[in-house]
């Protein structure tokens, strides 16, 4: 028996969780920190939250890499089931976009097939993009991950699917400027703009365990501003998807949040990021789905907001990938 298989058995017994301390405490300075420690929270299928956490010490308030409390770059991408089935295998495309784009914390939708195989898809995503992370699996495969950089400090990471087609999953970061800043992703339901309505309000309610936040991701829905795009033209499927009830174009789910104060932080540009010339779905017009929104006290730190629309681009995913500078000092 292993000692790794020694910790788990202790951990099992009664006071077992003191004795099993003990022992990784043995285990960690014979480990470097690019070793990985597989930390589960149990749970029924519908609520798992999965953490990867490289071995650390001594982590400084977002950043130790001499850009502490300067900057925070986040970057949004649906990846388009999990990156390696239908459309062939993309997997380095999608790794070297993100490397490109050099986020501090990634969220990803459509993470199929990341929690096969011990998560070895997941793993394989964190070990080459230098990253930890929190996934939540969701019922219809397609997980919601978030990773972040092992220099970011971190408080708090959930991640949950229950009401909800496809999760969220939650990061809670400490800044001395700002304090803590909730950051969460999520992918809103692909076919129904009343379910899209209320995950979005339990979204909503997630952002608010922090004073500060920001919520990205693939949201399925028209922001109010982009009302006037004209779907005459748009596949049935996509037609039918971005309508609400009514016939109308759907834009209940974004202004959830608009109500509630948040700031549209991708409206100026309007930058449309869906579809690209791998969907089935490839149509004029093109559309804005995946956004970034931001409470006032962060939203106005914000530097510098892009769409990622080139070659490579086009052809890693379906979506073309969001990213958000803020400054922090």
């Amino acid at each position: 028996m292993t000692m790794y298989q020694r910790v788990i058995g202790q951990m099992l017994k009664p006071g077992g969780l003191t004795m099993a301390a003990k022992g990784l405490l043995s285990i960690v300075p014979t480990v470097t920190n690019a070793a990985w420690v597989k930390i589960a929270k149990l749970g029924s299928p519908r609520s798992v939250s999965l953490r990867y956490a490289p071995l650390q010490r001594n982590m400084s308030p977002i950043r130790t890499d001499g850009q502490a409390e300067r900057r925070m770059k986040i970057m949004s991408y649906n990846i388009l089931e999990g990156g390696n089935l239908s459309k062939g295998d993309r997997t380095e495309l999608l790794l070297e976009m993100i490397r490109q784009l050099s986020p501090d914390i990634v969220g990803l939708n459509e993470c199929r097939g990341f929690a096969k195989d011990d998560h070895a898809r997941l793993l394989l995503f964190q070990r080459e993009l230098g990253m930890t992370g929190v996934m939540n699996e969701a019922q219809s495969g397609n997980h919601v991950a978030l990773l972040y950089r092992p220099d970011i400090r971190v408080v708090e990471t959930s991640g949950r699917s229950i009401s909800m087609h496809n999760g969220y999953a939650r990061i809670t970061v400490d800044t001395e400027t700002l304090g803590r800043v909730a950051v969460v992703a999520t992918h809103l339901h692909p076919f129904s703009s009343t379910f899209r309505v209320g995950e979005m309000e339990i979204v909503a309610a997630r952002a608010a365990s922090a004073p500060a936040a920001i919520i990205t991701g693939d949201m399925n829905s028209i922001a109010p501003s982009d009302a006037a795009v004209d779907l005459t033209n748009a596949p049935r499927t996509m037609s039918e998807r971005l309508r609400g009830p009514s016939g109308e174009i759907d834009t209940q789910a974004v202004s959830v949040l608009l109500h509630r104060g948040y700031l549209d932080l991708g409206q100026a540009k309007a930058l449309m990021t869906y579809p690209t010339m791998l969907s089935q779905e490839r149509s004029d017009p093109r559309v804005r789905l995946d956004y970034m929104f931001a409470s006032p006290a962060i939203a106005e730190r914000c530097t510098d907001f892009q769409v990622r629309n080139d070659q490579s681009a086009q052809r890693a995913s379906d979506h073309l990938p969001i990213v958000a500078e803020f400054d922090l000092s």
